[in-house]
């Protein structure tokens, strides 16, 4: 598996980062033996990057991999996200001073480590000053409890306006940025693109094959149980099973004809040539068809398997 720097750090990464989204949740993902045994075979691929969060399967999937760690912490860049609710109380949830650093703690309790290599803010809070979420990731990283920051799910002028405001403070800068992207939803090439070559983040996307929509096992008439798809109605699902995701510039199969998904391999999915925009909101707007080679240079880009919720706004 190709390894990759994470941005302008000296972070090095596997190419494919796995994604422990549904670990502890047998009813959509798997039970927590064969989490286990996925990290096993994906550290024996040569990968050496796991995703979670504090919010994933109730807080069970860090649980899960902290206990995966055990042995060999070195030898994984370990990731976790904060954000979303925790709990019932009014700050159990947000990107707060109090609530970044009482969830990093329990974190690193559930974890069973004594450090984050990369801790993200998992969705924008529109709640809370930049200002203060910024000052409380600096924080983290001058008590040795977090080595690099990240962002997730942020829109382009709030990730360029978070970047601006720690070079004027003198903040750690975050390193990466972790968006949904895939063949049916390309909303960052617009201008996030742009932003991370010019400000050199690394690209960690969730979702690279929607859901399963782009294994070509699943048609109109017909979800494979064992499919994500199936298995559950989360609301994110309806960018991908529609109508226009089944248009013939779908690129449908891509993965199964240019990779290996499907046999538990680690793949790699080729944008076809002539793709258009296929984001039902942005469907006025088709973008320019995607080309080969238009990962943005000067910038890593790793796929997460896995996917999760839109950026929210607190209410």
């Amino acid at each position: 598996m190709r390894i990759r720097t994470l941005g302008r750090t000296g972070l090095r990464v596997s190419e494919i980062c796995l994604g422990a989204m549904t670990f502890g949740m047998p009813e959509w993902g798997c039970e927590e033996r064969e989490s286990l045994a996925l990290i096993d075979r994906y550290l024996e691929a040569g990968g050496n990057f796991i995703d979670t969060a504090d919010a994933y399967s109730g807080t069970i999937s860090e649980e899960i991999c902290g206990r995966a760690l055990a042995g060999r912490r070195t030898q994984i860049v370990l990731a976790t996200k904060v954000t979303m609710p925790v709990g019932s109380g009014p700050n159990d949830r947000g990107a707060s001073r109090k609530h970044i650093h009482e969830s990093c703690d329990a974190s690193l309790r559930r974890l069973k480590t004594d450090y984050i290599d990369l801790y993200q803010i998992h969705a924008e809070d529109l709640w809370t000053p930049l200002e203060e979420t910024l000052g409380a990731l600096d924080d983290l990283v001058r008590a040795g409890k977090v080595l690099y920051t990240g962002a997730s799910n942020f829109r382009a002028y709030r990730l360029m306006k978070a970047l601006a405001l720690a070079d004027r403070h003198g903040w750690t800068r975050f390193a990466s940025l972790q968006p949904q992207y895939n063949l049916l939803v390309r909303s960052i090439e617009r201008e996030h693109f742009a932003l991370a070559r010019e400000e050199g983040l690394g690209l960690i996307t969730w979702s690279p094959l929607a859901a399963g929509m782009l294994t070509g096992k699943i048609t109109r008439e017909r979800k494979p149980p064992e499919s994500r798809l199936a298995q559950r109605d989360f609301p994110l699902y309806r960018f991908y099973f529609n109508e226009r995701a089944f248009g013939r510039d779908r690129g449908h199969g891509a993965a199964r004809d240019h990779g290996r998904a499907g046999d538990g391999e680690p793949h790699r999915a080729r944008v076809p040539r002539r793709l258009h925009r296929l984001h039902p909101r942005l469907a006025r707007e088709p973008l320019r068809p995607a080309t080969r080679g238009s990962r943005p240079p000067g910038c890593s880009c790793t796929s997460r398997s896995g996917s999760r919720a839109s950026p929210v706004r607190w209410a």
